[in-house]
């Protein structure tokens, strides 16, 4: 890490080991007692004034590198090996530093946690669609290969370290856009709305700290170029992602917005100054005195005043959310269920004969038809308008009954919902009808039932030649029965 290129120079010729061996030389005695004397003086101050803090690091890294080049340990040493130096002391000294430096003032401190808990509860349900983030430019594996080397910036305590994580977390990001852009560079539009999805996902802790540690401690003129365009809009990203409302969204109504910000125990118009650092934080002694006039005890109590409320609001809109996913579960379960069983219009028949028959064996099916328990011998001539006028009737409604079956069951999802027993109140097809529009060997439609009439031969329909069976084939209602009757095997007993 500590030899990437990140300013854009050559190679470093002088690696971090290679600057710690000259300071071990007997001549760097006096620079390496002065480096010591300066880390052990610093952080002293009960106050943290991180500003100040900056402003002294860098004075010493400029005076010291400036004593590298009359010095003998340096004696005949290039301007790369120079600038090599001065990396490598940068990072020993900030490496040392870093307890007393990094996320020490309670506006860092403030900052990381609004930060972090803003991207926890918008991470929850906003979209790529709602960046416009064009579909093409949702890769997974490169936006996690950017979000894995994000995390990596809090495994190190130098600031170039950081900075060098930062880099490669946009350099895939933009090499993400300009492959799927079609070897197109990539400009700030679309850029910065993934970086920004990217940072969402990531959420790495001290996010705000590591961006103000880079800034304060980084030597200002190795900030330049690629490595503070890349940097410049980290900070862009993090400050989107702190103050954004649903304005700043597409297609993000504002109730919304609010409602899932409450849902994750964050107040939209919370600010970085609200935040309190909880129990810990207030132990600790007070270093920042800019802050040490506002911690009273009306402050205090108007916070859980204003806090308390919240609370509630949250407790109640998180039961309601899970009250909501616990009835799409059940219904799902419902549908799931209902798509399992009835996967076509033979397997409601199917059910509707098993129910026919179960109820035969217990002592008869009363059905409300006049000629349902009558035999052959037992019809008249004058009974056959009224019998061809039920037949109707029951031949339109089974045929209704059936395709809104199957519609029901499409919109289910449930199989093939249009399977039906053929040969069953199917209407010939116009290929299979010769001139006049009727099969060969037709009658004449004179009473408008042909579309209900059986073909030819049922037996030879499409769903016999299959091998289906009729589940009323062998029920014989009344327990009264034909010689010409066919049982199925299933009803052999009715």
């Amino acid at each position: 890490m500590a030899e990437g290129g990140e300013s854009g120079s050559a190679a470093t010729p002088l690696t971090f080991q290679n600057f710690l061996e000259k300071m071990r030389h007997p001549s760097a005695s006096e620079l390496v007692k002065s480096v010591k004397s300066f880390i052990s003086s610093f952080g002293s101050g009960t106050v943290v004034d991180a500003e100040a803090d900056s402003a002294r690091i860098q004075e010493f890294l400029t005076t010291t590198e400036g004593a590298f080049r009359g010095h003998p340990a340096w004696r005949g040493a290039s301007d790369d090996e120079l600038d090599a130096s001065g990396e490598g002391l940068e990072k020993y000294l900030m490496t040392k530093l870093h307890p007393s430096t990094f996320a020490v003032t309670g506006d860092d401190k403030r900052a990381d946690k609004h930060l972090a808990r803003r991207a926890a509860a918008l991470r929850t349900f906003i979209r790529p669609e709602h960046l416009d983030i064009p579909a093409h430019f949702r890769v997974e594996t490169s936006w996690r290969l950017a979000e894995e080397e994000l995390a990596k910036v809090n495994h190190f305590k130098a600031p170039r370290d950081k900075l060098v994580c930062v880099l490669n977390t946009c350099r895939i990001v933009n090499n993400l856009l300009n492959t799927a852009g079609g070897n197109k560079p990539a400009g700030a539009d679309d850029f910065l709305p993934v970086l920004i999805y990217v940072v969402l996902r990531a959420n790495p802790p001290f996010l705000e700290s590591n961006l103000r540690y880079i800034a304060r401690f980084r030597r200002e003129n190795r900030l330049r170029s690629e490595a503070a365009y890349f940097y410049t809009n980290l900070v862009s990203a993090a400050h989107f992602l702190a103050s954004c409302d649903h304005a700043a969204f597409t297609n993000l109504d504002a109730d919304v917005f609010e409602a899932h910000m409450l849902a994750e125990g964050v107040d939209p118009k919370q600010k970085p100054d609200d935040i309190e650092l909880g129990e810990e934080a207030a132990a600790a002694p007070e270093r920042d005195a800019s802050r040490a006039s506002r911690t009273t005890q009306a402050a205090s109590t108007s916070s859980e005043a204003v806090s308390e409320p919240l609370r509630r609001e949250n407790a109640r809109l998180r039961a309601e959310l899970e009250a909501a996913k616990r009835s799409l579960e059940e219904k799902a379960a419902f549908v799931a269920r209902v798509r399992d069983k009835w996967r076509s219009v033979d397997d409601v028949e199917v059910e509707g004969a098993a129910s026919l028959a179960a109820e035969d064996e217990r002592g008869g099916v009363p059905l409300p038809y006049k000629f349902a328990y009558a035999r052959a011998d037992d019809l008249q001539i004058g009974d056959v308008p009224e019998l061809l006028a039920g037949y109707k009737s029951l031949a339109l409604q089974y045929e209704a009954l059936t395709r809104g079956a199957a519609a029901m069951l499409e919109d289910l999802g449930g199989g093939d919902g249009g399977a039906r027993r053929s040969g069953h109140l199917q209407g010939a097809s116009k290929d299979e009808k010769g001139a006049g529009g009727r099969r060969e060997g037709e009658v004449a439609d004179v009473d408008g039932l042909a579309t209900f009439a059986p073909g030819p031969s049922a037996a030879a329909s499409p769903a016999n030649a299959a091998g289906a069976e009729d589940p009323f084939a062998g029920l014989v209602i009344g327990r009264t029965s034909d010689a010409t009757s066919t049982r199925d095997a299933t009803f052999a007993g009715l």
